[in-house]
């Protein structure tokens, strides 16, 4: 899920994925390793999934069964009754009043829902084995039920025997949390993203400061500009030339352009938030703020509305009728999250306006 991350965020992503629009939501459910006494293990593998995570209100536009498949050596007995060559079946149970895709048996309650095949004798890496699940994951969106499960099997592309998946490098035991199998559903709801304050809604409020502002604070900040004022008054007591009063100007224009409305830098840490418990990535990123004055004329750059340039116009010739327009951003951009959600899911989402890109007056 981290390199997905990655990749959609960059925007290089470049899955088996047949659509046009770019997913909203990423949400990956790993396996519950929950022990099934009632068949062979011999027979075939089972992986169970709780899909409480994908809503119903949102459409599936892809989902894929992630499987890891360690490497294996085999034989020469074994070799020369089975060869190298296996496929991979995955099955899910047939829901009720859905008609059946391509049934494992005719009297058979499971469904064939994608195959592969795979090498043994290609020992250069150990590999994923992906399958598409989308028309499963859909039912089971539907249904009533939370948890589904599926089930693989593994044929002899030359015997054409079942051979047990854990055998062929599917064996659950022993395996690190991270390739345990994994659900990877893609979904769209066609709105913006929901805001960031429904992700955190069951997180406690932090109490240490979750910003940065860089070197300079913003109480140095405003010490700096204070003594800079109390300077520049006792100058215009004492008088002087001409080339002083030229050179006044020159600040009064240096301090106003330093004043103006700008952007600013802010960091947002998410260790500090007491986020990193469920953020994975990223661990914190560059918000920005927008301070500064906003006065008559203001600058074409920070793109003023009609409104903000009568009320600056109005402060300008009569203070007291109308304050100053307000410093705010009018353009922001999206960062990408990917965290862990309730029921414990890996969850990766874009979420809008969380940078800010320009500031201007209001």
């Amino acid at each position: 899920m981290l390199e997905l991350y990655r990749n959609l965020s960059s925007g290089t992503y470049e899955g088996n994925l047949n659509y046009d629009v770019v997913p909203s939501a990423v949400v990956g459910i790993v396996d519950q390793e929950r022990r099934d006494n009632s068949v062979s293990r011999n027979s075939h593998q089972v992986y169970y999934f709780n899909v409480t995570s994908v809503p119903s209100s949102q459409t599936i536009i892809d989902a894929e069964l992630r499987v890891f498949r360690q490497t294996v050596v085999k034989d020469e007995p074994f070799i020369h009754s089975h060869g190298t060559t296996y496929r991979a079946k995955l099955y899910g149970k047939r829901m009720p009043d859905v008609p059946n895709l391509s049934p494992f048996e005719s009297n058979s309650n499971l469904e064939l829902l994608d195959s592969l095949e795979f090498d043994i004798a290609d020992r250069s890496s150990e590999n994923w084995n992906v399958f598409s699940v989308r028309r499963a994951t859909e039912k089971w969106q539907k249904a009533k039920a939370n948890c589904h499960q599926v089930e693989l099997r593994v044929e002899s592309v030359m015997s054409g025997k079942n051979v047990p998946p854990e055998e062929m490098g599917f064996a659950k035991a022993g395996r690190l949390h991270n390739k345990h199998a994994l659900l990877v559903v893609y979904t769209s709801d066609g709105r913006p993203s929901d805001p960031i304050r429904k992700a955190v809604s069951y997180e406690n409020n932090a109490d240490g400061n979750a910003i940065s502002r860089g070197k300079n604070t913003e109480s140095k900040q405003n010490k700096i500009s204070s003594d800079n004022r109390v300077r520049r008054d006792a100058k215009s007591k004492t008088g002087g030339s001409s080339l002083k009063k030229r050179s006044r100007g020159t600040k009064a224009k240096r301090r106003r352009k330093k004043d103006s409305c700008r952007r600013k830098p802010l960091y947002v840490d998410f260790n500090q938030l007491s986020w990193s418990n469920w953020v994975i990535a990223p661990r914190g990123y560059h918000a920005y703020f927008c301070q500064g004055l906003c006065e008559f004329p203001i600058d074409n750059h920070l793109k003023p509305t009609n409104h903000a340039t009568v009320q600056t116009i109005l402060n300008s010739v009569a203070p007291s009728l109308a304050p100053q327009a307000c410093c705010s951003p009018n353009k922001f951009s999206a960062i990408s999250i990917l965290y862990i959600d309730r029921s414990d899911s890996i969850v990766y989402k874009k979420y809008e306006d969380m940078v800010v890109e320009r500031c201007g007056c209001k």
